[in-house]
């Protein structure tokens, strides 16, 4: 069984590092140098691009807890108030997702092509971004026994989504770089995979948490994880002609 960690915080005189945010930060970090070191040749895109996707990512995360899990205190801190906590990882990818695309629309760019580029790194990005929640437990899950991924909370052995949720992330990521090793040139479709992987992994681990609103039984990011897989299948059938056996 894990120790129940709180490191909310890194206190260097007067200055605070929050974990969650600099782990964020350091995912996004690690996923445009991987871009960078996979397609040099498109390397002031990409830089460019991060930018917009961070924005982008936080007013998704920002919205989607607002809109979905936040009491009337939290719609009283307003948009703008992130310090005061409030953001969820399902409205980031998506308002991602979305900043990309419009920078694609802008930039006159293949959208698609760009999206397995970005696809291939995302899981890099979260599972870094997810060490940050793993070290304050912040997503305490149901009640279990103690195991190896069990943590030791207050009130006894649970899950902690964050630490699921960072193992898993990171698994998918190995995945894409076993495809690449075993199969260099084949076109691997990883926007579809990432998508349907993700969407169905996250929908059955987010039935571990607790404290988290209902709508017909399933939480808010059970519905965005829904889309994703769903979308993921479409466009692997649509696409499945591209695969070079």
């Amino acid at each position: 069984m894990l120790p129940y960690l709180h490191f909310q915080y890194l206190a260097i005189g007067p200055v605070k590092i929050y974990t969650w945010g600099f782990f964020v930060a350091l995912g996004f970090l690690a996923a445009l140098a991987l871009l960078i070191k996979r397609h040099p040749q498109e390397k002031d895109i990409f830089i460019d691009l991060i930018l917009s996707i961070l924005i982008g990512a936080i007013i998704g995360a920002r919205a989607f807890f607002i809109l979905f899990y936040s009491d009337a205190r939290a719609l009283n801190m307003g948009m703008l108030k992130i310090w005061e906590g409030g953001m969820s990882s399902m409205g980031g990818i998506f308002g991602g997702i979305s900043a990309a695309y419009l920078y694609a629309r802008y930039k006159k760019i293949n959208f698609y092509g760009l999206a397995q580029k970005l696809a291939f790194v995302l899981p890099l990005g979260l599972a870094i971004g997810r060490i940050g929640c793993a070290l304050i437990n912040e997503h305490p899950g149901i009640k279990t026994w103690a195991h190896p991924l069990s943590v030791a909370y207050p009130d006894g052995p649970r899950f902690e989504l964050g630490l699921l949720e960072m193992i898993f992330d990171a698994l998918i990521f190995i995945y894409f770089l076993a495809l690449l090793k075993k199969y260099p040139k084949r076109k691997h479709l990883f926007l579809e995979q990432f998508l349907i992987i993700f969407g169905i992994g996250r929908f059955l681990m987010d039935f571990l948490r607790v404290g988290e609103p209902k709508v017909a039984g399933l939480i808010p990011s059970q519905y965005g994880t829904i889309i994703m897989a769903v979308i993921g299948i479409y466009l692997l059938i649509k696409n499945r002609h591209l695969i070079i056996k």
